[in-house]
């Protein structure tokens, strides 16, 4: 008997088949500009880098590639300067954090006392990257 006949391969109608992947986002001017917040930091000598783990370890939601452009500015420093900027940077943080939650606890206590003062403006938002780049410039010898 003579063989079968090959199977008919199944083709795709051109509007079934999958789109093409979507492309990389485009990176932002910052990151054009500075590159990356891993680009800053792998910059840093020995006491920079200690510091910007200090940083991101004990600044609650520190988001570094908001930070990319101001860590490019830190890493331009020399390594004793980038480390005391980076220092510096966190005690600021830290004092602004303790305002935050003075202002927290006076407000809920006010709250209590039955004022209408709303909690809401005890709670301001933080500009870290610019806290970070004045710093930066004023370690730096930039002024400010």
């Amino acid at each position: 008997p003579p063989p079968p006949p090959p199977p008919e391969e199944e083709t795709v109608p051109p509007e079934e088949a999958a789109p093409p992947p979507a492309p990389p986002p485009a990176p932002s001017a910052a990151t054009l500009v500075a590159g990356t917040a891993a680009d800053a930091a792998a910059r840093f000598g020995d006491r920079g880098a200690a510091a910007w783990a200090e940083c991101v370890s004990e600044i609650p939601n520190l988001d570094p590639e908001a930070l990319a452009f101001e860590l490019a500015r830190v890493a331009d420093l020399d390594d004793i300067k980038a480390a005391e900027a980076l220092m510096a940077f966190l005690a600021a943080d830290r004092e602004a954090r303790d305002r935050t939650d003075a202002r927290r606890r006076e407000a809920l206590a006010r709250e209590k006392r039955g004022a209408t003062a709303p909690l809401a403006n005890a709670e301001k938002p933080r500009n870290l990257p610019a806290l970070l780049a004045g710093i930066a410039r004023r370690v730096g010898g930039g002024g400010g």
